[in-house]
């Protein structure tokens, strides 16, 4: 990532090229708590390479990485962002209700 690229602008790159091509015919997928945590998974990891902050000296892994992860998901959200999931949750809500009033027409 550039210096000269504003956190808010990846996380805008991030949704208007990457998002589309992953949720592409999400609406028809089964949704699950392993499609869930996937999406999440994928997710926090794309975020939280676009926000890094390093580890400090004795830091423990584990603690470090929960908090890098809490604090990209913090400044995703802060910039106008909603999650994959949420974004597939709508693409399928949005797929039954025009469903919904094709066959009940």
């Amino acid at each position: 990532m550039s210096k000269h690229v504003t956190r808010k602008e990846t996380f805008a790159h991030y949704v208007k090229h990457v998002v589309p091509v992953l949720t592409h015919s999400s609406a028809v997928w089964t949704w699950s708590k392993s499609l869930c945590a996937t999406l999440n998974n994928f997710e926090n990891t794309i975020i939280r390479k676009q926000c890094f902050h390093k580890r400090q000296e004795g830091e423990e892994w584990v603690g470090w990485f929960r908090k890098h992860t809490k604090a990209a998901r913090k400044s995703f959200y802060s910039s106008g962002h909603l999650s994959l999931a949420e974004r597939v949750l709508k693409s399928m809500l949005t797929l039954a209700r025009k469903s919904v009033v094709f066959h009940g027409a």
